[in-house]
């Protein structure tokens, strides 16, 4: 219904929901909310969103394509924690801060992180086995801790550079 501007904490989370169609008026999609929604395959959050829950859509296991407007500033911690699917994830250019956000996102092999992302956190792509590729367009972005544990990056002797080891480590 167009009267909801909020999806609530758990709304969803275990349900056979394989489509979801954000309308205008949605601004928050709180906790958990499609958690575990094995059916689902692709979102695409509207850019009237401005915030997401910590593990909104975890462990939604069929998930391969994720669309996230600029108008979130903060990616929040274990968003698409085990979506073992994830293979295609754009992040709009306004997001700000990247929380341990993609762990254990098995298929996720490529990545770019827009100038506006200033902080990644740790452990952001950890267990990401399949990653081999990210561009982080800013050059003065913060990295944490085993932000890219686990993760086989082809430019990793530049990452070491740019980033030093703790960043794998």
């Amino acid at each position: 219904p167009e009267d909801v501007t909020v999806i609530g904490q758990a709304a969803f989370r275990q349900t056979c929901v394989s489509k979801v169609v954000f309308h205008k008026n949605v601004t928050e999609i709180q906790k958990d909310a499609f958690a575990n929604c094995g059916s689902l395959k692709s979102i695409s959050i509207p850019s009237t969103v401005k915030v997401i829950g910590e593990g909104a859509f975890r462990q939604c296991m069929n998930l391969e394509s994720v669309e996230l407007p600029g108008s979130i500033k903060k990616l929040p911690n274990n968003l698409f924690q085990g979506c073992k699917r994830l293979t295609n994830v754009q992040i709009g250019r306004g997001t700000e801060e990247i929380g341990k956000s993609f762990t254990s996102c098995e298929s996720l092999a490529a990545i770019t992180i827009p100038s506006s992302v200033t902080t990644i956190a740790e452990f952001a792509f950890s267990g990401c086995t399949k990653l081999t590729a990210i561009s982080i367009m800013n050059d003065k972005v913060t990295v944490g801790k085993r932000t890219f544990f686990g993760t086989h990056l082809e430019n990793k002797d530049a990452f070491v550079a740019r980033f030093g080891e703790a960043a794998f480590y």
